[in-house]
């Protein structure tokens, strides 16, 4: 029998519980289009058993550090990652997000953003809206330093977009050449979705209100509907309204929504009103464009370079009146809108997870036959 002659490829990820949900659904989207790649894929579940973190939580108590981010804890995590690729017989690894520790063998790491990012943030506006990294401003930086050192030893790091690539590049002085864009993929559009009836349906999408500009969007809606624009305003995705008023008449407040039912969304709505005042990418973004509907945000981050001609970008430090103006002037372009429906099928190709998937590959498999 000939033997199998595909790279082995590691897999590595700390999944959370429930699994599906790990990183808004990324690494879950990113295996199932990797397997699909002439590779063989070996799944290392990085994260520590059940007892592990309940041991590593009760160690870390008295202190500020979570267990996540202990140093115990990501040396444990390391050394899980190497003696799985070697018990798999991984010639190359991929892990995600901040599981960034060499493997032994040529180790590349998935990233939208990293801790040097959190720290450059931390003394700016912005800074109240990075909970997602819950700990202090000195742990912080020891992760950020830890982590530039773990740059050194990997091959590469695969990145979300061109506004992260520069950040390494430019900031944090990595060489060009093991920076590779490969974005991230779209993970529910529908398929028979009408165009925009253009109506002036807005929508809000997303679980951080303030954080995604929301309540920017509920007083630029107002602000349109005392100027005589007949706009209506959905907004989803955050558990409760975050407002101190209740919402008005003309906004409809759905609470949380799934992945998939927030596709269902698009056919209702006209335009995509998320102008994120801290938002490392956005796959959201590329999610309305691969449903045929524009886009409203900021000028900062990855936002100009996801949303390119498909919308208006306001300023960073934009009110809602300048949102407000974006949202009117998006409205009534009508090559605007003409143009983000013609694109559509150019975004669910080039966005899909099966389009990262093979740009990943083509690296992945260069890397694991090159010569040592």
């Amino acid at each position: 029998m000939t033997p199998d002659p595909r790279v082995r490829v590691g897999f590595a990820c700390s999944w959370w519980n429930p699994r599906a949900t790990t990183w808004s659904l990324i690494p879950g989207s990113l295996s199932d289009a990797l397997r699909r790649q002439p590779i063989e894929l070996v799944g290392i579940d990085a994260q520590p058993p059940v007892a592990g973190k309940v041991a590593l939580r009760l160690l870390h108590a008295p202190s500020a550090t979570p267990w996540k981010y202990g140093r115990l804890n990501r040396a444990l995590t390391e050394r899980r990652i190497r003696r799985k690729a070697r018990r798999g017989h991984c010639d190359v690894v991929v892990s995600n997000a901040d599981d960034d520790m060499p493997a032994g063998v040529p180790t590349f790491v998935y990233q939208d953003m990293n801790f040097d990012v959190a720290v450059a943030f931390l003394d700016k506006p912005e800074g109240r809206f990075l909970s997602v990294i819950p700990t202090t401003p000195e742990v912080l930086r020891r992760l950020a330093a830890e982590q530039r050192q773990n740059y050194d030893d990997l091959a590469g790091i695969f990145v979300f977009g061109a506004w992260f690539r520069d950040w390494l590049v430019d900031r944090q002085g990595l060489p060009p050449s093991r920076v590779h864009i490969v974005g991230a993929g779209v993970h529910h559009v529908p398929d028979d979705v009408d165009a925009p009836a253009r109506r002036g349906r807005l929508l809000f999408l997303g679980g951080d209100f303030e954080r995604k500009g929301g309540d920017q969007v509920v007083a630029a809606a107002e602000l349109l509907r005392s100027r005589g624009h007949d706009v209506s305003l959905t907004v989803a995705g955050p558990a409760r309204w975050p407002l101190s008023t209740p919402p008005p008449s003309w906004v409809r407040f759905t609470g949380y929504v799934s992945a998939g039912a927030a596709a269902a969304l698009w056919a209702e709505h006209d335009l995509l009103v998320l102008p994120s005042r801290f938002e490392a990418y956005g796959m959201v973004f590329s999610e309305a464009l691969a449903a045929g509907r524009p886009c409203i945000g900021r000028n900062v981050f990855a936002m100009p370079e996801l949303i390119g001609d498909g919308g208006r970008l306001v300023s960073p430090d934009a009110g809602a009146g300048e949102v407000a103006v974006a949202i009117s002037d998006a409205l009534a372009d009508d090559a605007l809108y003409d143009r983000v429906w013609r694109g559509r099928a150019d975004v669910r190709r080039e966005r899909s997870w099966e389009a990262v998937a093979a740009r990943m590959t083509r690296v992945l498999v260069a890397a694991a036959e090159s010569p040592v």
